[in-house]
């Protein structure tokens, strides 16, 4: 009965909807910025390679590092006497490929990785960056077969293509375990690639893993490659999902604090349309404690309430944009949720103490 009389207060129905509206557009706004922002990061990932190429092994530093993944053991072939034709017999005498198009460290190298199990003895796959690959479409079942020669450590090396694949934004070369374990055998240094897990985390990690730069022939960098392949690592892609971003987080924080002002104002207000109720249980004989009781039962059933058909809205808002523009928000947003939660039951605990100042001043009238 005392929740019912209190929901049927038609101020008492405005500040639900009120609160009800302003918290799914915070909610909606929120699910989008992270949407946009694990986007933003797959592209950020899928454009950048963490290479670490020390004398000392460092392979434990970065497997210890958390926000560190996708650790491979690699090596740098060269070109053999700065030779610019890749492939030996190029099949595309118009436009033969060259080492400085398989190479993002160095004009005259490429990257190495141990290949799938079905490679033998000199077979490689060869890893054509995106754009490569296709303008060199026609072409593809040409190469394989052919031959390219490189050079390790001084020594020269007959590589057979067995498959040609699109790499993304980084070429490479995946080889078979016997053609690895050799080059290990003869390797000086330890090369590794690798990716960061968000672009917040790249200049911590790129300052610790300075620290164990020994030489002047070491390697600790962060080189970037970004496609014009809408598939891939688009860099006008990721500069416009940043700028929403960062747009959307602005309209988000001036929501928020005008959430929190409605917040409080109508909490203000609820204690002070309530206040005949609260002198009037106190003349009938209600305990202090019965009254505070049936207060913040009042006041929390209505923000539970509230918070119940927020969500609903937004889920239903959510719902209707993944399905009119193919996203993939997340359809109930429960880091907002709670935070929501832990400011709802703040303010009612201080709401508390005002209940006690107005029993308090009831008393003495």
């Amino acid at each position: 009965m005392i929740i019912r009389n209190f929901f049927r207060r038609t101020t008492t129905r405005i500040y639900i909807v009120l609160l009800s509206i302003i918290i799914a557009t915070v909610s909606v706004l929120n699910s989008l910025n992270v949407f946009l922002d694990n986007q933003a990061n797959k592209i950020y990932i899928n454009s950048m390679r963490l290479i670490v190429s020390t004398e000392q092994n460092l392979y434990d530093v970065l497997k210890a590092n958390e926000n560190i993944m996708n650790i491979k053991r690699g090596f740098l072939l060269e070109s053999p006497e700065n030779s610019i034709q890749f492939v030996d017999e190029d099949p595309n005498l118009d436009k033969p490929l060259q080492w400085a198009s398989f190479s993002y460290l160095s004009l005259t190298s490429v990257t190495t990785y141990l290949g799938d199990n079905d490679l033998v003895e000199n077979e490689i796959e060869l890893g054509f960056s995106s754009l490569d690959y296709y303008n060199s479409t026609v072409f593809l079942n040409d190469y394989l077969g052919k031959t390219i020669t490189a050079d390790y450590k001084g020594e020269k090396l007959k590589l057979v293509i067995k498959r040609v694949y699109d790499a993304g934004p980084f070429p490479e070369i995946k080889i078979s375990k016997d053609i690895y374990n050799k080059l290990e055998r003869k390797a000086t240094t330890y090369f590794y690639s690798s990716q960061i897990k968000h672009e917040r985390f790249e200049e911590d990690i790129k300052s610790e893993l300075l620290k164990y730069k020994k030489e002047e022939e070491d390697k600790i960098v962060v080189p970037h490659i970004y496609s014009q392949s809408t598939e891939v690592a688009n860099y006008d892609a990721l500069e416009k999902m940043n700028s929403q971003i960062k747009l959307l987080k602005n309209i988000t924080y001036v929501l928020s604090i005008i959430f929190l002002i409605m917040f409080i104002i109508i909490s203000k207000n609820i204690l002070e349309d309530l206040e005949t109720t609260i002198r009037l249980e106190n003349m009938l004989g209600f305990s202090k404690k019965n009254i505070q009781f049936n207060l913040i039962k009042r006041i929390l059933s209505m923000y539970i309430l509230t918070i119940i058909l927020s969500n609903i809205l937004s889920i239903i808002i959510v719902f209707v944009l993944n399905n009119k523009y193919s996203l993939g928000m997340q359809l109930l947003n429960f880091k907002f949720l709670i935070i929501i939660l832990i400011v709802i039951l703040s303010c009612n605990l201080l709401l508390v103490g005002t209940i006690n100042n107005k029993l308090n001043i009831t008393k003495h009238k």
